[in-house]
């Protein structure tokens, strides 16, 4: 999987670079580029040497100087999904709490698991059906991966159905002394292997594979 670039930010590093929306991040540096984590690890550096593939093919490679640890001003994590699932407690915090104002997964289409019958709106599909269903239908379909947002719930019957492929779990330095489990207790047992880590802004995400 390679990462395509979403948006360019207006007079940000990658702006002045040519940087080109609809562009595939192939290398950094020249290391291959296969998820958000080799792009964060990869692209910390001041001055960074991209090698960039246009949707026409064509190959090129462009220098790109920024501060240490500035964002290039790309985007390109939404690049690798194209499908979001959540609970619908996560739903109500997202659009009570979050981000009131502006739907933050445009672009996307998203699922809202819910036991009640409720209305689709034009950017959420409710689906109260049996999940394990939901994710056969959706990988029937051409596309890429799928997202699962939250909540622990939800999280919890995807772990116990075996859907989950893949866990990037983040470390925050913060420690609290009460709050709520991200791994709820159920009927699973399940052994990860470690792929790769990477730290932005003290925050350390690794990502792990399902073993079965």
């Amino acid at each position: 999987m390679s990462t395509k670039i979403q948006s360019v930010d207006p007079g940000s590093p990658a702006a002045r670079a040519g940087v080109r929306p609809g562009e595939t991040l192939l290398e950094i540096g020249g290391h291959r580029v296969v998820d958000v984590l080799d792009y964060k690890y990869h692209g910390y550096d001041a001055r960074l040497t991209l090698t960039l593939k246009a949707e026409d093919g064509a190959v090129r490679t462009v220098k790109l100087s920024k501060e240490e640890g500035e964002d290039p001003g790309y985007q390109e994590l939404l690049g690798q999904v194209d499908t979001v699932i959540m609970g619908r407690t996560t739903y109500e915090q997202v659009v009570k709490e979050l981000s009131p104002d502006r739907w933050p997964y445009d672009g996307l289409d998203c699922y809202v698991v819910t036991s009640q019958f409720l209305e689709d709106t034009e950017k959420v599909t409710f689906w109260p059906g049996d999940i394990v269903e939901l994710v056969y239908l959706l990988k029937q379909q051409p596309g890429k991966s799928i997202w699962l947002l939250g909540g622990a719930r939800l999280l919890k019957n995807f772990m116990e159905q075996e859907l989950v492929d893949q866990y990037w779990i983040s470390t925050i330095p913060v420690i609290l002394g009460q709050g709520i489990r991200l791994f709820q207790p159920g009927d699973y047992h399940q052994r990860l292997i470690y792929s790769k880590s990477s730290v932005h802004d003290g925050i350390i995400t690794s990502i792990y594979y399902n073993r079965a």
